[in-house]
């Protein structure tokens, strides 16, 4: 995912998705008045004996001007239901933690709904939608293989900061905060 990225930014100035560690979010744009180590504790409990599950790779999809690798299937084209159900929790967990935040483009917690996928192109081609059908072939025609299906079983909390208005992804920046292992023998 990290060379796609790379390739968007290098061929088209794309940087959104490449700035944000991979990852597929399981609940985003949580402002909370909160320390790490207090939303550490708030979702230990959801991790508490967490078995891992498969994620399933849909490939690349086009909604609207983002392109995303679609992880919210279970391989037959039904929701992948531990995924969703972990989502939940998790949401569930940091809502009375969320402090109401103003983003043209990304829900509050309150209202967010998942939809699990890993960003390749997104929020600058908001900004420049004529770009969305030449980077669309553009990562048709990319070698990179990708794996189909690989299993969750490392979840991560990040911290993130900027002006949260107008081209944030362009001032955004991140620190990785803990880490929930789910040991695959569990």
């Amino acid at each position: 995912m990290i060379q796609i990225t790379q390739a968007l930014e290098a061929q088209f100035g794309i940087v959104s998705a490449g700035g944000f560690p991979p990852h597929a979010t399981i609940v985003g744009n949580l402002r909370t008045d909160l320390n790490a180590d207090e939303l550490v504790t708030l979702l230990d409990p959801v991790f508490d004996g967490l078995a891992p599950f498969p994620v399933f790779n849909k490939g690349v999809e086009r909604g609207g001007n983002s392109f995303v690798f679609n992880v919210n299937e279970d391989g037959k084209g039904n929701p992948n239901l531990p995924l969703g159900a972990l989502a939940d929790r998790v949401r569930a967990a940091v809502r009375s933690a969320s402090v109401h935040v103003e983003d043209f483009l990304v829900p509050p917690v309150a209202s967010y709904t998942f939809k699990g996928h890993l960003s390749l192109a997104s929020h600058d081609l908001y900004d420049n939608p004529n770009l969305a059908h030449e980077v669309g072939e553009f990562l048709g025609g990319l070698p990179i293989g990708v794996p189909d299906t690989f299993e969750a079983n490392v979840f991560s909390l990040f911290e993130f900061e900027g002006t949260w208005d107008g081209e944030w992804w362009l001032s955004m920046t991140w620190k990785h905060q803990h880490s929930w292992l789910i040991p695959s023998h569990q």
